[in-house]
């Protein structure tokens, strides 16, 4: 009965498969009886489900996990006067440019600084805070592990640094 099945849905071109196995497993469904739809779901099944695999495969990045945490700047909670005094930001880092001697240097999406921001697993977000620069690596939700600090005024050094980590 299996190869029977096999045998018909391998006859069908590719293009005519999504609409005729649609009709053709509307049929079946009235035709077979327990048994023979398990034997059909074997055989269909995995080739319908391909496709889910590859997008899975997908979603790792340099064979890292994609998956999304929650990310706060470290001053997320601080009071709006020292929000106003200093400057602050903090950007999820894609690349790094050491031929830059700023902020610049740092490749990637700004963060927003009052709300949660949703990261990838293993990404690194640099923050400023003033005059302090920090790098973390993201490990979990509001999980953060610090790879690299730095001042204004050792900035040239902290994107060094930061670029071994990206």
């Amino acid at each position: 009965m299996a190869n029977k099945f096999q045998e018909i849905y391998e006859n069908l071109e590719f293009g005519e498969r999504t609409v005729e196995l649609q009709k053709f497993l509307s049929w079946l469904t009235q035709q077979l009886s327990t048994e023979e739809a398990k034997e059909l779901c074997e055989i269909l099944l995995p080739e319908m489900f391909e496709g889910e695999k590859e997008n899975e495969d997908e979603e790792k990045v340099g064979g890292k996990e994609s998956r999304k945490v929650i990310y706060t700047h470290d001053c997320h909670n601080s009071a709006k006067y020292h929000k106003g005094k200093y400057k602050h930001w903090c950007k999820l880092v894609k690349s790094v440019n050491t031929d830059k001697v700023n902020g610049y240097a740092f490749d990637g999406d700004f963060l927003s600084l009052n709300t949660e921001n949703l990261v990838p697993v293993d990404s690194i977000v640099v923050e400023v805070c003033g005059n302090d620069y920090t790098a973390y690596r993201i490990v979990g939700d509001n999980d953060k592990k610090e790879v690299a600090s730095g001042t204004k005024s050792n900035l040239v050094t902290f994107i060094r640094e930061v670029a071994n980590y990206v």
